[in-house]
């Protein structure tokens, strides 16, 4: 497990000047890297069985189609605070906050909605070690991203 945590650092871990100035490109780079490692840093970490693996990856497949569409809100929610940053009011970082809240609570919601569908395909335990290391992802993510944001002014 150990040497997995290393790979998603060393996978999130990218130095924005690669890939120049803008926030967006960064971010898109980013999740395409994400996406293109993501399943085999689950099938590693996992360890199913057969037929485990046949009852997991679909469930995993909707999961993601799901996720993707918050990821979009996330992006959306990024580019309102770089769009509105140097001309930040009250209200607007109020926006800014309540729809971080808003999509905190929708991830929460659609981890615990497969973590009910997983369990019932998959032990318990496999379903919550497979949310534990989606948790674990999530935060490098967010903590790449946030790092590459200032603080509002």
């Amino acid at each position: 497990m150990k040497k997995l945590l290393f790979i998603i650092i060393a996978l999130l871990s990218v130095n924005s000047a690669v890939y120049g100035d803008g926030i967006d490109s960064y971010i898109n780079i980013l999740r395409s890297d994400v996406r293109t490692q993501k399943r085999a840093i689950i099938k590693n970490a996992m360890d199913f069985t057969k037929e485990e693996s046949t009852a997991f990856w679909p469930e995993q497949k909707n999961y993601e189609l799901e996720l993707n569409k918050l990821s979009d809100e996330r992006m959306e929610l990024i580019n309102y605070y770089v769009d509105n940053y140097d001309i930040m009011t009250d209200k607007k970082a109020n926006v800014v906050v309540n729809k971080s809240f808003k999509l905190e609570e929708k991830r929460t919601k659609l981890k615990k909605k497969y973590f009910k569908k997983l369990k019932k395909v998959i032990p318990s335990t496999k379903a919550a070690a497979f949310i534990q290391l989606e948790t674990q992802i999530e935060r490098m993510i967010g903590l790449q991203i946030s790092s590459q944001l200032p603080l509002i002014k």
